[in-house]
């Protein structure tokens, strides 16, 4: 069952931290959801509705479902990499000297910086 986050006012920091073993699967406030896998962070606000953008930061490995927002990207921001989207799915996997993003491109356009280099991946 996914943690459910109510939007308040204003926009406080949330961090969700998984043990080895153990994992989670949580609903962010604008309907993204996002399984964290075990040894794993992810820094997010607790309501995106004051913001114009939408970020997260991640540290381990994660799968996200993101909601479709034509007006606002969302972001993964890692210790090697930056991942922006506007609504798909995709897996995050950011761990020490090893960063991977895999995809499931739809009607979207994703962009992933690393270390200066943008890579743009587009829907076949």
């Amino acid at each position: 069952e996914p943690i459910g986050l109510i939007s308040g006012q204003g926009s406080v920091e949330r961090e969700i931290i998984t043990e080895r073993g153990e994992k989670a699967t949580l609903r962010l406030s604008d309907g993204t959801k996002v399984k964290l896998n075990s040894e794993s962070q992810l820094q997010f606000p607790s309501s995106f509705r004051d913001e114009n953008k939408r970020s997260v930061r991640l540290s381990g490995e994660a799968y996200f479902n993101v909601k479709s927002d034509s007006t606002k990207r969302f972001t993964v921001y890692t210790s090697r990499a930056s991942i922006d989207v506007y609504g798909t799915a995709f897996n995050v996997q950011a761990v020490p000297k090893k960063m991977r993003f895999k995809s499931q491109l739809r009607k979207v356009m994703s962009r992933c910086v690393q270390k200066k280099k943008t890579i743009i991946l587009k829907k076949k």
